[in-house]
């Protein structure tokens, strides 16, 4: 699996500060999205109801900057979740300094019993699709409709601690 992100991240162009540019995944139609996201949607309250009846306990925590697409990101799946159970948070920050701090964040507290995702958000409503996908696919609850969900994309979602040695910046 890292192999794929090493190759995939390497080859990308870099910004200003050696991040790789991501590239902006294709357009999806307003139509095709709303089809998608309703099949989704239909699974979280699945997922929902097996958390409730099994007495789990599910965080999903969104990192990212502003205008990064995090409030929308958690809206879509919250619809049919109920509000209350949802808590959104954002930080503010200089963009640099933020980037070594969530790396240093990321490098701390990755663990494979609390793993970190990568969400490439640049064409939202492809994050969010792939990112509701891949939380789906996650959790074994009852009743859950593989060919219903599919799979996220790999350009997509990404586990952070295969895409960290590509990312991490040289320090001075």
């Amino acid at each position: 699996m890292a192999d794929f992100y090493t190759t995939f991240v390497k080859g990308l162009p870099r910004d200003e500060w050696g991040h790789p540019a991501l590239p902006m995944p294709e357009r999806i139609s307003r139509r095709d999205y709303a089809s998608r996201l309703l099949t989704l949607q239909i699974e979280l309250v699945r997922m929902q109801q097996w958390v409730r009846a099994a007495r789990e306990r599910v965080l999903i925590f969104f990192e990212g900057r502003d205008t990064a697409g995090k409030g929308g990101t958690i809206q879509r799946p919250a619809q049919t979740v109920e509000a209350e159970r949802t808590r959104r948070a954002g930080t503010r920050g200089l963009w640099e300094n933020y980037t070594l701090a969530a790396l240093e964040l990321f490098l701390r507290t990755d663990q494979p019993e609390t793993p970190w995702w990568f969400v490439n958000n640049n064409n939202k409503r492809v994050g969010r699709l792939n990112l509701i996908q891949h939380v789906l696919a996650l959790l074994p609850y009852e009743g859950k409709d593989e060919s219903a969900i599919g799979q996220a994309r790999q350009d997509i979602v990404a586990p952070v601690r295969a895409l960290l040695p590509t990312i991490t910046p040289d320090r001075p």
